[in-house]
């Protein structure tokens, strides 16, 4: 799979600061209850990060609580064929965290606004977090299978990584 380019209009110019970080968490309190998340990106203002960059945070045990409260019932269930039951349990937790750190490493810090235009949290109102999710989300499900993912060396086979992480979106 080959990458396809985004226009330079898109692109940042310099990428000051990206980076992910994996953290556990020991309690939490106020609106998290009853769906935690399992990752953060920050700054959430649009000037702050083009001026001084962006932060990621991934909570490990989170992802690893939500695949093991999963269990295997759903995947036997619903799974296409044993080839798509093997691929999850191979690679499914692997495929979770990445899923993650690509939403929110290269869905939320990637991409710029156009001259010209108002910030998300006034061109889009009250939508502005859902499209800004789905945005994430299109970015993490196009990079997962991309092979610049086995070029970095992250992981042996990205091919079954990115079946487990499209499987599980389905």
């Amino acid at each position: 799979m080959k990458t396809i380019p985004r226009s330079r209009q898109h692109k940042k110019p310099n990428v000051t600061c990206v980076s992910c970080k994996t953290a556990n968490v020991a309690g939490e309190a106020g609106d998290a209850s009853p769906a935690t998340r399992i990752g953060v990106h920050l700054p959430n203002n649009v000037w702050i990060g083009d001026k001084i960059g962006s932060k990621s945070v991934t909570l490990g045990n989170i992802i690893d609580v939500y695949d093991n409260a999963s269990g295997s019932h759903g995947l036997s269930e619903f799974a296409h064929d044993d080839e798509g039951i093997y691929i999850n349990k191979t690679y499914g937790e692997l495929a979770h965290k990445l899923n993650t750190a690509l939403h929110e490493v290269v869905g939320h810090s990637s991409g710029r606004i156009n001259p010209g235009f108002e910030t998300p949290k006034e061109t889009l109102g009250t939508h502005k977090s859902t499209i800004e999710e789905g945005r994430a989300e299109f970015f993490e499900l196009y990079y997962v299978y991309d092979s610049k993912i086995q070029v970095l060396g992250l992981f042996e086979d990205y091919q079954g990584i990115g079946m487990a992480a499209y499987h599980s979106y389905i």
